[in-house]
């Protein structure tokens, strides 16, 4: 860093490899100039760039986070943590390498009881049971 530039003006996310998976999520037109500018982008703004899901009000959020972790522990666990990992994995690779991914994470979940419960669950019209095996 020159000598007359001051720590602030060198953004952490360029020393952590942020740069590069904010490319990949907003493209290199608003990559750059948020990297090159420090500006932060308001909420609407990251709404429509698609680096958060949704927005709500300030009073609301964690009601809403509860809301929405409660949705996500309702589900299979396994089938939570595969999904986390391949979402992760997708946005890090090439689609061939990531469909590679999908399906054998896919395949491993078929074997589980978790998946047996659900199929059990949804032909009988209830609620399933998930234990995360």
């Amino acid at each position: 860093m020159p000598s007359s530039a001051s720590p602030r003006s060198t953004s952490a996310s360029s020393r952590a490899g942020g740069t590069q998976r904010l490319i990949r999520a907003v493209g290199k037109a608003l990559a750059s100039q948020m990297v090159m500018t420090g500006q932060p982008i308001g909420a609407e703004r990251a709404l429509q760039a698609g680096l958060v899901s949704e927005l709500t009000q300030p009073e609301l959020c964690l009601e809403r986070a509860r809301e929405i972790a409660r949705r996500i522990a309702r589900r299979a666990p396994l089938a939570m943590q595969q999904a986390k990992d391949v979402l992760n994995r997708a946005q890090e690779s090439h689609l061939a390498e990531g469909l590679a991914y999908e399906r054998k994470a896919f395949t491993l979940l078929a074997a589980t009881e978790d998946r047996n419960e659900g199929i059990r669950a949804f032909i009988e019209k209830r609620s399933p049971r998930y234990r995360g095996c």
